[in-house]
């Protein structure tokens, strides 16, 4: 998410392993359609949880690059036992991405204290190490899937997420598809292990060029001393070994700069 001289980005998460298999698809299959990606990657996956509930959705989105996903935290209703009495609870293990809890239970209890949002006895944040779970216990009398509803309908307990995918393309902002996305990534992987194995390739090249240099003198070690020892200086040595021996200025560079007893 982002936004700079007046373009703005906004991407939704997704689950790794499902991306990884779209692009793997898509590399075997340039191809590939929508909907085979789809196979793949059906939906954004949200780090908080919760549930999306306009995957009929999806499609255009991810063909058009924008549009907005609904998200609801996971809910469900159980029965509670307090003072010996049961009632009906509603327990939300799984709140919409970018929800602050404590900001969701303060939201809640305003709208009940306000009466906007009747059939709540109680708000209880019962969460710990094993995982999210605030409990809010239902009147007597009142339908908990009526009060969940309202909760939905009032509260950040469903947000919609809105899509934009911007990206720089050739320093260019573009709106992207699903399919141009992984294609552009793709190309930026194929870049980056051609780059990687041209400086690799580079580096193995001048490795060998020295190493042929090594060889040409290693039958005739006692002859480069000598030239070295009559040599006033290092250019004059260098300059020896390259007519002498057929060395390049590296590989005689290479040869000077050997101890001798490496030599």
């Amino acid at each position: 998410s982002g936004i700079a001289v007046a373009v703005a980005t906004n991407m939704a998460p997704h689950n790794l392993g499902e991306s990884i298999d779209a692009m793997c698809a898509l590399a075997q299959n340039p191809d590939a359609t929508l909907d085979e990606l789809m196979k793949y990657l059906p939906a954004p996956d949200f780090p908080t949880g919760g549930v999306v509930t306009n995957k009929q959705d999806m499609k255009a989105i991810y063909r058009t690059g924008k549009g907005a996903v609904t998200l609801r935290g996971r809910a469900t209703i159980e029965h509670v036992s307090k003072k010996g009495m049961d009632r009906d609870a509603i327990v939300i293990s799984e709140i919409p991405y970018q929800t602050n809890k404590a900001s969701l239970v303060e939201q809640i209890a305003d709208h009940v204290n306000a009466k906007t949002i009747e059939g709540v006895s109680d708000i209880r944040d019962e969460s710990d190490r094993d995982g999210m779970r605030v409990v809010i216990e239902i009147k007597r009398g009142h339908d908990a899937s009526q009060v969940l509803n309202n909760l939905y309908k009032k509260t950040r307990l469903e947000v919609k997420y809105f899509v934009n995918n911007v990206c720089l393309v050739e320093n260019k902002p573009t709106v992207m598809s699903l399919h141009d996305m992984l294609n552009e990534f793709i190309k930026f992987r194929v870049s980056t292990i051609e780059r990687r194995s041209k400086f690799a390739l580079e580096k193995a090249q001048d490795r060998k060029h020295l190493v042929e240099g090594y060889v040409a003198v290693l039958s005739d070690a006692d002859g480069v001393v000598k030239i070295i020892r009559a040599s006033k200086d290092g250019p004059s040595a260098a300059k020896q070994l390259r007519a002498s021996h057929g060395l390049s200025d590296v590989q005689a560079d290479a040869i000077l700069a050997m101890p001798l007893r490496r030599l």
